[in-house]
């Protein structure tokens, strides 16, 4: 019969037969690796200008703004943008490999070549449905119709997440994609802090 017990300081193999007994201590051998101390470099932060404040920047010679505040994703990062659109000043979304800004009007997504991006980082996405407004939405631009105030809201769409525009006098988010104006009920809706006046900036083109 054999027995083996293991500790942690040593293997106890005993031999057992008829005429005699062998016990056979083995002890464990402890390694020590002396290993040298690597010291880690701090990774540098990003900083940013101003104090966060959102802010709109036109987008000149393909040059994305440092601060661009990103809106979505769909195999990359995306933007949030706005443009003008038949009398409108639309918000859509900024797809980089494009080169062009997209926004949703009238069923289709349409090409903007000339537009702003949205700048800063200190607001927060708050989900709603419908046409429940938090009381400090961001406005990002400008309805033809009567004037309406536009909100900045963003949904998934097939696994992707689309940034477009909230237009409370249908109810509804608009998202520009796939070459069509996508309609939403449940969606975020970009929010600014309370000591901030939620106003659309002027368009600098």
């Amino acid at each position: 019969m054999n027995l083996v017990i293991m500790s942690a300081t040593r293997f106890l193999h005993i031999h057992m037969s008829i005429n005699y007994t062998n016990l056979l201590i083995i002890r464990k051998r402890i390694l020590i690796f002396a290993v040298s101390p690597v010291i880690l470099e701090p990774v540098p932060l990003k900083m940013f200008p101003g104090d966060g404040t959102l802010h709109w920047l036109p987008m000149t010679n393909g040059q994305l703004p440092p601060d661009a505040m990103i809106g979505g994703f769909e195999n990359e990062f995306t933007y949030i943008a706005r443009a003008y659109h038949n009398g409108s000043i639309c918000p859509g979304r900024y797809i980089p490999s494009t080169g062009k800004a997209f926004v949703p009007w009238g069923g289709r997504a349409h090409k903007k070549w000339e537009f702003e991006i949205l700048c800063g980082f200190n607001a927060i996405w708050v989900k709603t449905r419908s046409n429940i407004i938090p009381p400090n939405a961001f406005i990002g631009g400008r309805s033809e119709v009567r004037n309406e105030p536009l909100y900045i809201g963003r949904a998934m769409i097939d696994q992707n997440l689309i940034s477009g525009k909230v237009h409370t006098l249908y109810h509804l988010c608009f998202l520009p994609y796939n070459r069509r104006e996508v309609e939403v009920s449940s969606y975020e809706i970009l929010v600014i802090p309370e000591n901030e006046i939620p106003q659309a900036l002027p368009f600098t083109y």
